[in-house]
C-alpha cells in the first residue's frame, strides 16, 4: 500500500477589481477605462456602471495567464433598446460576460500600479 501525499496546485486564481460600482470615477479615470474597454472589443456604452468589473486569470511560474474581463452588459433588443429588469421595472436588465483580455488596463497615473 502506498502513500501520496498531496500536492499543491501550482496554479494561483486572482481577481483584480477594476471599478466597484458605487464608486465616483474621475473623468480621467473614466477614460482610461473606456480605452482599455474598446482596445478589448468592448464597447463602454454596453458595459452596465453600477456593476463590479473585473479582471480574473490564474498566475502560474510567477506569470498571469487566461486573463478575462468580467463586466454586466446591457442585455438589448434587436433595435437597440435595454430590456427593462423584470425583478424591478426601474432598471435595466443586464447579463454577466467575460471577455479574453488581450489589451493590458494601463497603469493608474495617481499610483502607477
Amino acid at each position: 500500500m502506498s502513500t501520496h501525499s498531496l500536492v499543491p496546485d501550482p496554479i494561483d486564481r486572482f481577481v483584480t477589481t477594476v471599478v466597484s460600482g458605487d464608486e465616483d470615477l474621475s473623468e480621467e479615470q473614466r477614460r482610461r477605462v473606456c480605452d482599455w474597454l474598446k482596445a478589448n472589443g468592448i464597447d463602454p456604452n454596453d458595459v452596465c456602471g453600477r456593476e463590479p468589473l473585473t479582471i480574473e486569470g490564474s498566475i502560474y511560474d510567477g506569470k498571469k495567464r487566461h486573463q478575462v474581463i468580467c463586466f454586466s452588459e446591457f442585455h438589448r433588443n434587436e433595435s437597440g433598446h435595454r430590456y427593462a429588469d423584470p425583478r424591478d421595472r426601474t432598471t435595466a436588465m443586464v447579463i454577466q460576460r467575460a471577455v479574453r483580455q488581450t489589451v493590458e488596463l494601463a497603469p493608474d497615473p495617481r499610483t502607477g500600479t
